[in-house]
């Protein structure tokens, strides 16, 4: 067995090398090397060189100036516009897209010679991440690929690979993620929310009122479903199993490590064993360990009983899955890291942006009254019990719009990344603009990118042209020119709050209104700006699973129980102009600090209050 950081076959290759080619010591090059020197001793001096070579490079790198293609923000030495997203990297870049957007995208400098285009035009983005595009501008690279590379040379994920490897992955992730697989989810969200408003209910006492940490209670059940989703096995973080809440603490201490490294720009960890490195490998063995015991009774059981016999989970099928060429089985690795990548995905940005809406409905009374409304008519019309099929759950229209509405405001990823693997070009269709950020010098006539001049905001040459550009733009397209190694972002974020792309009303944008989806569906309005699960052939595996987990829920804790905001948080939001307190430090969203709500049972006309036996059912 291959330990992902070293031993096992690849130190055997290493030793072999050794044997043939090493004469002496790197201090003494003439001196035989001693038969019981360690492998260690040997290339510690080669390694040491290597490493301090490569930090010399690096941050002779940082100081690398280039010429912009497009409109940029003023960048400093050695750290270009980083330092300016560090403290909060949605706002800034909401604020350039708004003063440096008026072409529809600019640039970014994210130290040395590391160039960004930023797109904000919902035409240049839907070519982006069109299928035309998946093979010139990949989704993996950068930073994601070297931590991939340094951690997990011979592992592969559904995150960390390209083309056909990754088309693979990703029919192993369609098939266990939907279709009859999430409707035996369905079922499972509703049994444990339940289990989460008997807790609450049981908490309260008659007529009380309690404060709650409402992302700590939305993280509880999204693992509890995903972990039935991974291995068909309930794990009861909800009434506080000792192993429950040691796994989800070592996973949440693997993503807090994993996120130091993201942040890391001057990318050490490809040098040093540094702290986070030490504690990413902690939690990743400890994750390992735990997925391997299931792996090997789940093979066991596949030898006893046959493949028909045992859960169809996402584990049996990583472990019956086989390459189409070889026949070749996914290494314990490669099953491991799936698991981890499936894990983090299905439960951390669920868990956060249902807490989101939970909170914005707790600070919206009118829009938390219609919700309420509406899962009352339809529980009621359950026969009082919650949604427990995809098909039930499609009755909760006005939830779903409030869940829209959230992600519109608080994507849970900032950023979605392309990467130029060669250079090439994008396309706007003509005709397809609608609008732009103030440009500094962008002009807003028929043609609103001011093709006969004016600045784009910044210095920088035009690098588009009109016309008769490569691939399928046809007359009349705009292209614009993207170099080898650029990196491309889209910011759901960005995009759901510029007011040309909703409306044109500042205010309005600002406003958390569910409303809007439904206005626009009857009005026939598209809403293009609308991606906060990416898309093209990289669209969010799990965005269905994700609404249907919201919907459910949130009708289970609004049957039941009245919401508002904590005086902590309202004072807290008060001060943010009616804000959630954010962040994307390492590019996913998170809370700096506890969203607590307070929740009151609710007293339904003709019924008693809401009894732990009946929510335990």
């Amino acid at each position: 067995k291959v330990n992902s950081f070293g031993g096992g076959a690849r130190c055997s290759r290493s030793r072999r090398v050794v044997v043939v080619h090493a004469a002496g010591t790197d201090a003494n090059p003439s001196e035989p090397l001693h038969p019981s020197s360690s492998l260690a001793a040997v290339e510690a001096p080669a390694a040491k060189k290597s490493a301090i070579a490569a930090v010399f490079a690096g941050i002779a790198n940082l100081f690398k100036e280039d010429v912009p293609m497009y409109a940029r923000p003023p960048t400093l030495p050695l750290s270009g516009n980083l330092l300016a997203m560090k403290k909060a990297p949605h706002t800034a870049l909401l604020a350039w897209a708004q003063e440096y957007g008026g072409e529809g995208l600019h640039e970014l400098k994210i130290t040395g010679s590391n160039k960004v285009i930023h797109i904000v035009d919902p035409a240049i983005a839907k070519d982006l991440l069109s299928l035309d595009r998946f093979d010139t501008f990949p989704d993996r690279g950068g930073r994601l690929l070297a931590i991939a590379k340094f951690f997990k040379e011979d592992e592969a994920g559904f995150f960390i690979t390209r083309g056909k490897q990754w088309m693979t992955y990703r029919k192993i992730g369609v098939a266990a993620m939907n279709g009859s697989p999430l409707d035996r989810l369905a079922g499972k969200m509703a049994e444990r929310s339940e289990a989460l408003v008997a807790r609450w209910t049981a908490e309260v006492g008659d007529g009380g009122t309690m404060e709650v940490d409402i992302n700590d209670a939305t993280q509880a059940v999204t693992m509890e479903v995903m972990y039935e989703a991974l291995f068909s096995e309930q794990l009861d973080i909800i009434a506080q199993e000792p192993g429950a809440v040691a796994l989800l603490r070592s996973f949440k201490d693997f993503n807090l490590a994993t996120s130091d490294l993201f942040n890391d720009f001057l990318k050490l960890y490809q040098k040093f064993d540094t702290p986070a490195v030490q504690q990413r490998r902690k939690h990743a063995g400890s994750l390992s360990a735990h997925f391997d015991v299931r792996a090997d009774q789940r093979l066991a059981d596949i030898s006893a009983m046959g493949i028909g016999e045992v859960p169809q989970d996402l584990l049996t099928t990583l472990l019956s899955a086989r390459d189409p060429t070889t026949g070749a089985a996914l290494s314990r690795d490669d099953v491991n890291t799936s698991l981890k990548d499936m894990m983090s995905a299905g439960h951390d940005g669920t868990s956060s942006t249902i807490a989101c809406m939970l909170t914005m409905l707790a600070a919206n009374p009118v829009a938390l009254a219609a919700v309420t409304a509406e899962v009352d008519a339809v529980v009621d019309g359950n026969g009082g019990s919650l949604p427990s099929t995809v098909a039930a759950a499609k009755q909760l229209t006005k939830t779903d719009d409030a869940i829209k509405e959230t992600l519109r405001l608080y994507p849970a990823v900032l950023v979605v990344q392309r990467t130029a693997d060669v250079g090439g070009e994008l396309r706007r269709a003509s005709g397809a603009f609608r609008g732009g950020g103030g440009g500094n010098g962008a002009t807003s006539t028929a043609c609103p990118l001011g093709l006969g001049g004016g600045g784009g905001g910044g210095s920088g040459s035009r690098a588009k042209s009109k016309g008769g550009g490569a691939g399928s733009a046809t007359s009349g397209d705009e292209t614009f020119q993207v170099p080898e190694g650029a990196r491309m972002w889209i910011s759901p974020y960005v995009m759901g709050r510029s007011p040309e792309h909703w409306g044109g009303d500042a205010a309005d944008t600002a406003t958390y209104r569910p409303e809007r989806f439904a206005e626009a569906e009857a009005s026939g309005t598209s809403l293009d700006a609308y991606m906060p699960f990416g898309g093209g052939p990289r669209v969010c595996l799990g965005s269905r699973l994700a609404m249907l987990q919201g919907k459910v829920l949130a009708a289970a804790i609004l049957r039941n129980f009245d919401l508002d905001l904590s005086p902590t948080l309202q004072a807290r939001m008060m001060a943010g102009g009616g804000e959630l307190p954010i962040s994307y430090a390492a590019g996913l969203m998170s809370f700096p600090e506890p969203l607590r709500l307070r929740a009151k049972p609710r007293q339904r006309k003709g019924e008693g209050k809401y009894s732990a036996e009946a929510g335990a059912r």
